[in-house]
């Protein structure tokens, strides 16, 4: 869970070089730390509400990434499966 603000670190290549305003591809360093969680099991996954909040789209999404429609739900569910949601 990170909030709008971790959304950046979702987005695929040329949605970063959109967003910093340039025509060459600003590489995402998140992109294989991204892929190695998901090799190894972990979902990834935005707030579809977030992401709409802050003027995103799911198109910018890295592949395989999830759309939750609202992470307060997600959390509330997992919580009642036992987890815990630990903020910093």
């Amino acid at each position: 869970m990170g909030g709008w603000r971790a959304i950046p670190s979702r987005w695929a290549p040329a949605h970063r070089r959109a967003a910093h305003g340039t025509d060459t591809p600003v590489p995402n360093p998140n992109i294989e730390p991204i892929c190695q969680l998901q090799a190894a099991g972990v979902t990834v996954a935005v707030c579809s509400q977030a992401l709409q909040g802050s003027g995103y789209n799911k198109e910018q999404l890295l592949p395989g990434v999830r759309l939750d429609d609202a992470a307060i739900v997600k959390v509330a569910n997992l919580q009642l499966r036992g987890y815990a949601l630990i903020p910093d």
